[in-house]
Parts: structure tokens; C-alpha cells; sequence
């Protein structure tokens, strides 16, 4: 055999399987006599499992392709239930965003109404005569007003800080 063909030997196939040992075992059979190392490496080389990761809601064209060869139609069966899952979920967002605004919406008209009404009774009562009811009670509708706002200011500013 030429030295041009023991390098050619030396080097990986293509279609030969990488074989993964953990460190720990590597660790542990770096002090092996050779025919136990390689009795190890041959128990790992059976139990080797190719592993692959994409981060995508579809595989990429080659295990689709891989999907086509089994299953009729595979890669396009998927797709299309890439595409219901993605259209699924802009619905259900777009519906509890609007609902989320229409809550809040409502949140203020209520509050709106409670304060005028709480306001009004104040006016009324010491129109009435009866100063100190409607003064409490005014007052107490005010400082909760500016209470709710100076907490919703607060809870907004302290939860734009944690987006960041």
C-alpha cells in the first residue's frame, strides 16, 4: 500500500457515523489496554444516535425531503400543518390582545363613572348641609383617583424597566 492510500485509509468516510463518548467514560478508558478501549468505543459506536437540531417550526428541505420518501406527500403535510399552527396562533393573539384593550377600555369608563358619582354625592351632600359627609367623602374620591394613577403609572414604568 503507497503512503497516498494509508492517508486516504487514515481519514473519516462520509457515510461512517461520528461516534460520541462522553467525557466522563473518556475519562474513564484513557487508561484502558487498547483491546478494552476499543470494546468500549465499539458498545458506544451500537448505541450512537445521530442528533439533529434546527430551531425553525419546519424541518429543513432535507428531512423533508427524507419525510417524501416515506410518507406520501410528507413534506407537504407538513407545511400545511406548519401553516394552521401559524395561523392558529395569530388568531388567538389578535383575540386576546383586542379583548386584553377592550378590558382595559372598560376598566376606565367604570372607574369614570364611579368617580362623577362619587363626586356628585359629595356636591350633593353639602349642598345638603351636611359639609363634613361630603367633604370625606370627596376627598376620599379624589385621593383615590390620584392614588390609581399615580399607581398605574408606576406599575407601567416598573414593568417597561423589566422589558428591558
Amino acid at each position: 500500500m503507497s503512503s497516498e492510500d494509508q492517508e486516504k485509509t487514515d481519514l473519516p468516510q462520509k457515510n461512517e457515523p461520528e461516534i460520541i463518548i462522553p467525557e466522563e467514560v473518556q475519562e474513564i478508558i484513557k487508561d484502558l489496554p487498547e483491546p478494552q478501549r476499543k470494546a468500549v468505543t465499539a458498545i458506544f459506536a451500537g448505541l450512537s444516535i445521530k442528533r439533529q437540531v434546527f430551531r425553525s417550526p419546519i424541518p429543513p428541505p432535507e428531512i423533508l425531503k427524507g419525510y417524501n420518501d416515506i410518507i406520501p406527500n410528507g413534506a407537504d403535510r407538513i407545511l400545511k400543518q406548519s401553516e394552521k399552527q401559524t395561523q392558529h396562533r395569530i388568531q388567538t393573539e389578535t383575540t386576546v390582545i383586542t379583548r386584553e384593550l377592550q378590558q382595559g377600555d372598560r376598566g376606565q369608563h367604570y372607574g369614570f363613572i364611579i368617580a362623577i358619582l362619587g363626586l356628585l354625592i359629595s356636591g350633593f351632600l353639602i349642598y345638603t348641609d351636611h359639609d363634613t359627609a361630603g367633604t370625606i367623602l370627596g376627598g376620599t374620591d379624589l385621593i383615590a383617583l390620584v392614588s390609581v394613577f399615580v399607581y398605574g403609572k408606576y406599575a407601567q414604568r416598573k414593568d417597561l424597566d423589566a422589558k428591558k
